[in-house]
């Protein structure tokens, strides 16, 4: 990892025709965009030969700087890539000069160039595709760039085709190329204009290219990519698309600097590759037909009318209104009686009003339940059981059992901590595995009322109980840590992470029976348990994937495998997790 302050310091990295060419990913003050864009560049099969150049932007204005300094705080713990350089702006350059000022930077140092923004995902397939169009048009003058990325179209393309200009989601090109940049608006326009090139340069009127570059010229945008497409369109120079799209925007939702909300634009990543064949290098007549009446499409009177009104409501939520003209028993008294008798219920503003409608998991019945079946399984009467319930044969989590032999392997002993693990029941779950290893504690972090009754009746040389992390690691500390759907039941699970993770360092941490909302965004909502295993309710969070990755990333903690556990519901999957401390890799 090479740090960049400003421009004080240039490392020279030498261009070799073996060598992938380097990835420049900008990005600003949108952590959780970019945690997505590099791990799904990540997945590249090329990522970990390639060069990554990571400019982040300083804030515009003092409220920005939380959200920037936690962009940079990820670009501590990126991983996956073959050398990578961060490039730290000391003030604000904006996205126009970030972009343009950080292609001349890398293209000093190389001869080519692949460019990403961080709201960019890419197919598996992107950089192989990149690369290999990049070698076979690297002498042809009239090619002025690579694109990833396809407009959505109804009708077939051909495997690849050009097209007249240049474009700016995901795309390559070279230093003999960029060269041909004008940063001067006002001349491309007036060079537009006087060739009568209007028509052609807004794909036959279909999209209002022209528009956007007098508003250049009038301070209304401060857009690099419209005067690159200019640039390229006025020399005669073309772009080479794929017929399915290797790039996703995921910045359509209106947080990127030039992109209101819209899904008009919006496409899916095409999963195989994309085999680069033998073709005219010219414009592809057809194929820029195709996207003419699909940008035509796209800007239907019925759609401008709704991306109109998107883009006036954008970021106004309808449910806080809402909510607040209703008295506030109807939405109780709505989730209460309405919908499924268990299960997760409800989407809820806050913690506080989800507890409202929440019994909690403090019941004395509940712990009663566990005790007489832990006991039984302790005895070994009966083989399994998980929240009280009996089992006749042990439910594995195979995934789960993988990382505790993982964290064990070439170790003279292991210990853990299994937080929220009950009176035993994952040790006693693994217990015939567990004897193979040399393990040497067992620390469960529970409740004091478990912990307690842990400790008079379950205690012994291995299994030990205690209130909290800190009391286990002052007694001794671990090298792996267990969270088995435990996480979902923490008010502020990711403050509770922040905590343990600074003032701990665990080798391992396992992460299982965890839901995930389908959606991708963290969802508070209320447990009611099945009558047949006890009768208690409590809230429950529906988390986030991204957020807790991008979470366990800054902490310095990467994915090593990510795995499926039991349930799956129209809501939620159940997942699990096995994280590796990124200090391991330079063991």
């Amino acid at each position: 990892m090479f740090c960049v302050e400003g421009e004080q310091e240039k490392t020279h990295i030498s261009s070799c025709r073996d060598q992938p060419a380097p990835i420049a990913v900008f990005a600003y003050n949108r952590p959780r965009h970019l945690f997505r864009t590099l791990e799904s560049l990540r997945k590249n099969k090329l990522a970990s030969d390639s060069d990554l150049y990571l400019f982040c932007d300083a804030e515009r204005s003092p409220q920005d700087q939380p959200s920037v300094r936690k962009v940079r705080e990820l670009s501590e713990h990126i991983y996956g890539f073959r050398q990578v350089f961060q490039v730290f702006r000391e003030r604000n350059y904006g996205l126009a000069d970030n972009i343009t000022e950080g292609i001349r930077y890398v293209l000093e140092r190389s001869d080519r160039v692949i460019v990403l923004e961080d709201d960019m995902l890419t197919s598996e397939a992107f950089l192989s595709y990149m690369n290999q169009a990049l070698s076979h048009y690297e002498a042809d003058e009239q090619v002025a760039s690579i694109h990833g990325y396809i407009y959505p179209h109804q009708e077939p393309l051909p495997q690849s085709f050009f097209l007249r200009g240049a474009d700016c989601w995901g795309w390559a090109t070279w230093r003999r190329a960029w060269k041909h940049f004008n940063p001067d608006g006002r001349c491309l326009l007036e060079k537009i204009r006087e060739r009568g090139l209007e028509a052609d340069f807004d794909f036959g009127g279909t999209y209002p290219y022209t528009d956007m570059l007098e508003g250049w010229v009038h301070g209304k945008n401060n857009s690099w990519a419209i005067r690159w497409y200019a640039s390229a369109f006025l020399k005669d120079m073309l772009t080479l698309y794929p017929g399915k799209s290797l790039v996703r925007n995921i910045g359509l939702d209106g947080s990127g600097s030039h992109c209101d909300a819209t899904t008009s634009l919006d496409v899916s990543v095409h999963s195989g590759r994309i085999e680069l064949q033998k073709i005219s290098v010219e414009e592809d007549t057809a194929s820029r037909q195709c996207v003419e009446r699909s940008l035509h499409q796209s800007r239907s009177l019925l759609r401008r009318l709704w991306a109109r009104s998107v883009d006036r409501f954008s970021g106004f939520s309808w449910r806080p209104m809402l909510r607040s003209l209703l008295p506030p028993f109807v939405p109780m008294f709505y989730r209460r009686y309405t919908g499924r008798h268990y299960g997760c219920l409800g989407d809820f503003a806050s913690w506080e009003e989800a507890e409202k409608l929440a019994g909690g998991y403090h019941a004395d019945s509940i712990l009663e339940d566990v005790y007489r079946a832990a006991l039984r399984v302790r005895d070994q009467e009966l083989v399994y059981e998980r929240d009280g319930v009996l089992f006749d044969e042990i439910q594995y989590s195979w995934p789960l059992l993988s990382g505790i032999l993982l964290a064990a392997y070439g170790k003279p002993d292991l210990s853990v901590i299994d937080f929220g693990g009950s009176l035993g029941t994952t040790y006693y779950q693994n217990l015939k595995f567990l004897e193979k290893i040399h393990l040497k504690r067992w620390n469960i972090v529970e409740q004091e009322n478990f912990v307690r009754l842990g400790q008079k009746e379950f205690s012994d040389t291995v299994l030990h109980f205690y209130p909290g992390i800190k009391e286990s690691q002052q007694d001794h500390k671990s090298d792996l840590l267990i969270f088995s759907s435990v996480l979902q039941y923490l008010p502020d699970y990711q403050g509770f992470l922040s905590s343990v993770l600074t003032e701990n360092s665990f080798d391992y941490i396992l992460v299982d029976r965890t839901p995930f909302s389908h959606e991708d965004r963290d969802i508070i909502t209320v447990q009611k348990v099945r009558p047949e295993i006890y009768r208690a309710s409590y809230v429950c969070r529906l988390l986030s994937e991204t957020e807790l990755l991008l979470h366990m990333q800054l902490h310095g903690y990467r994915c090593l495998e990510r795995f499926s556990s039991l349930a799956r519901t129209e809501r939620y999957r159940e997942q699990g997790f096995i994280f590796e401390n990124e200090k391991r890799q330079n063991i």
